[in-house]
């Protein structure tokens, strides 16, 4: 499957669910690389997926006011919107031809020291 472009005729456009739904899978072995340019293309693809407020990074930043001294608000609507934006970014893979899926089940001290050292 070509990366994304976006003068992709309609026509083209309805093998996506089929690349994205039906013949995509979760792996459990990792096995080549993901290019910048795929990268790119995914984040092309995922960036303005619809979250509450316009919650995407760098998206809106007059909704700043409406959470400012709100803590429980900002906390959960963060939650709420970044697990949004992982399946817009899942999604996207999938319709670059990559295999992926979300992952649970994992330490989550671990990778923090791993990718957030103090």
């Amino acid at each position: 499957m070509p990366l994304y472009d976006a003068r992709l005729r309609c026509s083209q456009a309805k093998y996506y669910p089929i690349q994205i739904f039906r013949k995509a899978r979760t792996r459990n072995v990792l096995a080549g690389t993901v290019t910048d340019e795929q990268l790119r293309a995914i984040y092309d693809l995922m960036k303005f997926g619809p979250t509450s407020a316009n919650c995407s990074p760098a998206r809106n930043l007059d909704a700043i006011n409406w959470f400012k001294g709100k803590p429980a608000m900002i906390e959960s609507t963060a939650f709420r919107n970044s697990s949004l934006q992982g399946a817009y970014f899942i999604v996207a893979a999938r319709a670059q031809g990559l295999d992926c899926g979300p992952m649970s089940g994992f330490d989550n001290a671990k990778v923090d020291a791993e990718f957030f050292p103090s």
